[in-house]
């Protein structure tokens, strides 16, 4: 498969051991740290809840592993969403997680356009086209490993405050503001021109045929959404 859960649950572990931790400390006499309820102050961390779409073949295994593990600062939970009602849960999301790893190299998460046009800033998994889709820093962050989508985890979400929809340290606010400015320039000719045109001119060309214009039937394909 292209997805690989097990990073999504071992770095969902990490995140609320790592939550979980924070409110030990900020319980103790003295200490200048608040809890993690409250949604602000330097290392406190918010409740999370990973969403899960779709209806793939391994869902159930997945499912099962998931009630096996021990958490009190995160929760999971698994729908099948009719396309009107995708797009809701998209924009009520606060971060989108893109586990596609491309078995080919070369094919890109159409959930992670999903998640971009929901402005919704990306962590994804890293391999070798994605920052095609994702520009590292700017609309998200990259990871290979659980540690590194855990460490992410923690470094957008501390301090989370509802209100602002970022954590204290404004990663997050700077990441959903670059959503929201590439988001402007994406059109589907102005891609279509620069991007796929180019190379299918070059096949064209080699045999003897015309430059392609815009094809008259596009088909749209839509993927699932992890978050």
């Amino acid at each position: 498969p292209d997805e690989n859960f097990d990073i999504l649950l071992k770095a969902a572990q990490q995140y609320d051991d790592a939550a979980a931790a924070a409110d030990g400390a900020g319980s103790k006499p003295g200490s200048s740290k608040q809890s993690s309820s409250n949604g602000s102050g330097g290392n406190s961390y918010p409740d999370v809840v990973f969403v899960i779409t779709g209806r793939g073949p391994q869902r159930e295994m997945y499912l099962s592993r998931i009630r096996q593990l021990r958490l009190s600062r995160v929760a999971f939970c698994s729908m099948w969403l009719e396309p009107d009602d995708y797009p809701l849960m998209l924009g009520a999301a606060d971060l989108g997680v893109s586990l596609h790893m491309s078995s080919s190299g070369i094919d890109l998460p159409m959930k992670v356009v999903d998640m971009f046009g929901a402005g919704l800033p990306v962590c994804a998994a890293d391999f070798q086209c994605i920052g095609e889709l994702v520009a590292e820093g700017k609309t998200g962050l990259l990871f290979s490993s659980a540690e590194q989508l855990a460490q992410q985890l923690l470094r957008l979400l501390e301090g989370f405050d509802e209100v602002a929809g970022s954590g204290a340290n404004g990663n997050l606010a700077q990441l959903r503001a670059g959503v929201a400015g590439e988001q402007g320039h994406w059109r589907w000719r102005d891609n279509w021109d620069k991007v796929a045109a180019p190379v299918f001119a070059k096949i064209v060309d080699a045999h003897g045929g015309s430059s392609p214009g815009v094809p008259s039937t596009a088909v749209g394909c839509r993927g699932m959404k992890l978050a």
